[in-house]
């Protein structure tokens, strides 16, 4: 089985971007576009790249949501509620039957 973890995900807020989540979880923009996206204020979805998959909960403690992994949508947390997303960190695997990135995340299933 390779090794090679990479996923992609999208995060969603507005505001400053959290650049240090880039380092945290070893992460850069996806696309050109993506990079662009950073600097802005408004609501905005950004494509990000990893070698291995997205820190949800500390993403949520800077005010932004990751919106998706590897093309699969991971739902918002009820609006009510007020709390970060409960989802635990997901992590990639490399699929034996595809050779592509899954994510791996109890909420969402195998």
């Amino acid at each position: 089985m390779s090794t090679n973890n990479w996923c992609t995900y999208n995060v969603e807020g507005r505001g400053l971007f959290p650049f240090d989540m880039l380092r945290y979880d070893a992460a850069w923009p996806a696309a050109s576009r993506d990079a662009a996206y950073i600097d802005g204020r408004e609501q905005r979805k950004i494509g990000l790249a990893s070698w291995q998959g997205p820190t949800i909960e500390r993403w949520a403690s800077f005010g932004w949501r990751v919106a998706s992994i590897n093309g699969i949508e991971i739902p918002a947390p009820a609006a009510k509620s007020g709390a970060a997303c409960t989802y635990p960190a997901c992590r990639c695997i490399v699929s034996t039957s595809t050779s592509q990135p899954v994510p791996v995340c109890p909420k969402l299933g195998d």
